[in-house]
C-alpha cells in the first residue's frame, strides 16, 4: 500500500506485506499469516503519545496485533502525535578553576539530554564579559557530551577534546551563555553573574549540574566531591576532579545547601584564588522504581536457552543516566555494571549477546552482559550509584513467579508499576512480538514495547453518556482466577475411589478477585498442542476466595512425571495463568503457592486439595469401607507397563524402598550378596 500525491507517482508513505512488495520501506516486509484472523498492524507510539514512529523501515515502525485490534474512526477520540522535541543542549559542567596541573587548564562540558543528535554548527558559547566567545562546530549525539578544552588538547590528556577554545573564565564569577545560531538563548551557567555557585580552587573541583532539568541557580549546581566518581587525567597525569565526557557525579546526589555566604560591601581582588562557598552534598537514594525491572526472559528463546534477556523501563518523564547503576543476581551471576542513558518513558534491553534478536528495532537501545540466570529462580536487585535498591524481581528467592521454558519460552512480565510480589508478574500469553530470535522464531514476549501483561487485568469503564457529562474513567472489578496447587504424581487415594492411580492427580484453582466468576467456558490444559485434550470447566460460580478441585478422573488431563505444564484459559481463550515444572521424583509432592493463592510458587508442597496450601503434612488414612491402596511405585507414569510390573508388583516393590535398603545395609551402607557362581564378591551399596 502507498499514499501518493495527486500525480499518482510521488510517494508520501508506503508499507509492504508480501514476499516481493511493490511498495515497502526498508528491505524486510511485515510478516504474513496464512489464516483469517482478527489481526492488524499498527504504527508504534513515540515521543509523548500517538502512532508516530517513522524510521523508514516498516518492520521497525509497526506492531502486530492478534486478537486485540482496535480500529478507530472519526468519532473516536483523537490522539495527537507529540511534536518532535526541539534541540536541547545544556551546560553540564564548568571547570573554571582549571586542574591540579594548572589553574589555566580550564574546560567546559555540554550535554544533550534529548533523543535526537544536535548539529552545533553556528551555535555560540559566550560570557557576558566577552573573555570567552566560542563559535561551536560539530555534532553532539543524543545522550552524549561535547568537551571544550582551553588553548590545547592536553587539559584532559587522555580524552580528546571536541573543540579547542581561547579565552579565560573569571575566578570571581561571570555568566556563561549557550545560544543557537539565531541568537536564541538555550541555557546559562551562573545567570546571576555573581560568584560561581559551585566549584573549588583547592582541590580544583569542577562545577557540575545536578540534573538535566536542574535550574541555573545555586540549588542546581554542585562541587564535584565524588573522589571515586572522577574521569580523565590532567596534563600532569593527576586525576581530573570532575567528570568530563561522563555522567555528572552530581546527577546521583541530592543537594543540601550550606548557609549562603554574603560578600562584604567592598571586594578587593586578591592575586591568590579563594575557594568559593559550595553546597555540601549528602548522597541519597533514588526514588523506588524510577527504573523498573520490567520483563525477564530467564528461559532464553526458542533458538537458544542461553539467549537470555532482561528489559528495564524508565517510569519517569526525564532521561536517567545509568552510570554507576548495577543489576545483580542473588548468587552473583550475573552482576551487571550498567552504563548509558535510558530515555524518559523508554526501555533498555540487557542481552547475553548482540545476536539474541534478529530484527530488534534500532530505536531500542541494548546492553550486552555476561552471566546466566538460574532457571530454578533467584533474586534480581537493581542498585543506583548510592547502593540503594531501586527495584527487585522475585524477591522471595524461590522459583520464578512467572515465565515458561520449553516449548513456549514465554517471558515473565511486570503487570504494572507495582511492588515486586508474586502477583506483580504474569507469564506472557499473547500471540508473539514482531521481534524474532536468532533462529527467526517469534519472541514470546514484548522486548522494547509495552508489556502484554498490562492488558489482562483492567476492564475499561463505560463511555460517557449522550449528555456529555464529564465521566472520570476508573477501572472496574475484574476476574482474577489463578492456579493455586497441582499434584502430578499421587501416592495416595486423593479422590477417594479406592485406588491409587493417575486419576488421583488434581489441579486446584482459586478466585482471588473481588467478584464472583462463572467458570462456564473456561478450560484447564497441559502443554499446548501435545498431551491431554483441554478440559472445559463446568458451569460453576466461584465466589471470591473460593477454591475448586479438579481430579484427573474428571478432567482426564494426565500430568507427566517427567515434566509438563498446567494452564488455565478463560472463556475468551486467553491464558490467564500457567506454570511449568520438571521431573517429579517422588509421589505426593505437589506444586503450590505459599502463602495460599497470592504467594510464590514452591516445590515440594504437601497435597492439600480444597484446603489452604502447606509445605508439610501427613497422608490421611483411607476412608472406611474402601480398599487399602497398594504401595506406590516411584516409577514415572510414562514408564512402559512391563517395567512397572517387574519392579513395582509383589517382590519388586521393595526395590524402591529406601528404608528397606538402609536397614539391611547397616552403618556401612553396603550389603554382601552371596554368589557361588562368581570368583568375585558382589556388593550392593
Amino acid at each position: 500500500m502507498a499514499i501518493t500525491l495527486a500525480d499518482g507517482t510521488t510517494i508520501i508513505d508506503q508499507v509492504g506485506m508480501s514476499v516481493a512488495p511493490s511498495y515497502i520501506e526498508g528491505t524486510t516486509p511485515l510478516p504474513q499469516t496464512t489464516t483469517n484472523k482478527e489481526q492488524s498492524y499498527e504504527r508504534k507510539l513515540t515521543w509523548m503519545n500517538g502512532n508516530c514512529i517513522d524510521s523508514d523501515k516498516n518492520i521497525s515502525d509497526f506492531s502486530y496485533n492478534d486478537g486485540t485490534s482496535n480500529p478507530q474512526n472519526l468519532s473516536s477520540s483523537a490522539v495527537a502525535c507529540g511534536a518532535i522535541p526541539s534541540p536541547r543542549v545544556i551546560i553540564s559542567e564548568v571547570a573554571w578553576a582549571g586542574t591540579l596541573a594548572s589553574p589555566d587548564d580550564e574546560w567546559i562540558e555540554l550535554y544533550n539530554p534529548g533523543v535526537l543528535d544536535v548539529d552545533l554548527t553556528g551555535w555560540r558559547l559566550v560570557t557576558d564579559s566577552g573573555h570567552v566567545d566560542v563559535i561551536l562546530n560539530g555534532t553532539i549525539a543524543a545522550g552524549g557530551f561535547f568537551l571544550l578544552e582551553r588553548a590545547h588538547d592536553n587539559t584532559v590528556n587522555d580524552l580528546p577534546a571536541d573543540q579547542i577554545y581561547f579565552g579565560a573564565l573569571s575566578d570571581t564569577g561571570e555568566t556563561l551563555r549557550l545560544r543557537m545560531p539565531d541568537g536564541t538563548s538555550v541555557d546559562t551557567a551562573n545567570a546571576s553573574g555573581g560568584s560561581w555557585p559551585a566549584g573549588s580552587v583547592s582541590p580544583n573541583g569542577s562545577m557540575e549540574r545536578y540534573s538535566a532539568i536542574a535550574p541555573d541557580d545555586p540549588s542546581g549546581w554542585a562541587t564535584n566531591l565524588g573522589t571515586v566518581t572522577w574521569n580523565g587525567r590532567d596534563a600532569a597525569n593527576n586525576p581530573i576532579h570532575g567528570t568530563p565526557k561522563q555522567a555528572n557525579w552530581a546527577f546521583f546526589v541530592t543537594p543540601t545547601l550550606t548557609p549562603t555566604i554574603t560578600p562584604s560591601a567592598t571586594i578587593t581582588p586578591s592575586p591568590t584564588r579563594t575557594p568559593t562557598a559550595s553546597p555540601t552534598l549528602t548522597p541519597t537514594p533514588s526514588a523506588s522504581r524510577t527504573v523498573l525491572i520490567n520483563e525477564v526472559a530467564w528461559m532464553g528463546t526458542i533458538a537458544s536457552s542461553s539467549d537470555e534477556w532482561i528489559e528495564l523501563y524508565n517510569t519517569t518523564n526525564q532521561d536517567i543516566n545509568l552510570a554507576g547503576w548495577r543489576l545483580v543476581a542473588s548468587d552473583g551471576n550475573p552482576s551487571i555494571n550498567l552504563s548509558g542513558v535510558i530515555a524518559a518513558d523508554g526501555f533498555l534491553i540487557l542481552e547475553t549477546s548482540s545476536s539474541v534478536f534478529s530484527n530488534l528495532p534500532p530505536t531500542i537501545p541494548t546492553f550486552t552482559f555476561t552471566g546466566t540466570l538460574n532457571n530454578a529462580g533467584e533474586i534480581l536487585r537493581l542498585y543506583d550509584p548510592a547502593n540503594t535498591i531501586i527495584d527487585t524481581a522475585n524477591s522471595d528467592g524461590g522459583s520464578w513467579p512467572a515465565g515458561l521454558a520449553s516449548p513456549g519460552y514465554q517471558t515473565m512480565e511486570r503487570r504494572a508499576n507495582v511492588a515486586d510480589s508474586a502477583t506483580a508478574w504474569v507469564t506472557y500469553a499473547g500471540s508473539g512480538s514482531i521481534v524474532r530470535d536468532r533462529g527467526n522464531n517469534v519472541i514470546r514476549g514484548t522486548p522494547g514495547d509495552a508489556n502484554w501483561a498490562t492488558t489482562v487485568t483492567v476492564t475499561p469503564s463505560p463511555k460517557p453518556t449522550a449528555t456529555k457529562k464529564r465521566v472520570t474513567p476508573s477501572p472496574t472489578p475484574f476476574a482474577h482466577v489463578v492456579i493455586n496447587e497441582f499434584l502430578p504424581r499421587p501416592g495416595f487415594d486423593w479422590n477417594n475411589d479406592g485406588e491409587v492411580n493417575v486419576y488421583d492427580e488434581f489441579i486446584e484453582i482459586e478466585n482471588l478477585g473481588p467478584i464472583n466468576v462463572n467458570l462456564s467456558g473456561w478450560k484447564l490444559d497441559d502443554e499446548p498442542n501435545i498431551g491431554s485434550s483441554p478440559f472445559t470447566l463446568p458451569s460453576k460460580t466461584l465466589k471470591p476466595g473460593e477454591r475448586a478441585i479438579f481430579f484427573g478422573s474428571q478432567t482426564h488431563i494426565l500430568l507427566d512425571d517427567s515434566g509438563d505444564e498446567v494452564r488455565l484459559i478463560n472463556s475468551r481463550g486467553v491464558v490467564v495463568d500457567a506454570r511449568g515444572y520438571t521431573v517429579i521424583k517422588y509421589p505426593d509432592q505437589s506444586i503450590c503457592r505459599i502463602p495460599d493463592g497470592m504467594g510464590y510458587w514452591r516445590f515440594p508442597c504437601f497435597p492439600t486439595p480444597g484446603n489452604e496450601n502447606s509445605l508439610t503434612g501427613s497422608v490421611p488414612s483411607s476412608p472406611s469401607g474402601k480398599a487399602t491402596p497398594p504401595p506406590s511405585c516411584l516409577f514415572a507414569d510414562t514408564t512402559p507397563l512391563d517395567f512397572v510390573n517387574a519392579e513395582c508388583h509383589s517382590f519388586g516393590a521393595d526395590m524402591w524402598s529406601h528404608k528397606y535398603w538402609d536397614d539391611q545395609a547397616g552403618p556401612q551402607n553396603e550389603i554382601l550378596v552371596p554368589d557361588d557362581h562368581s570368583k568375585w564378591q558382589t556388593f550392593v551399596q
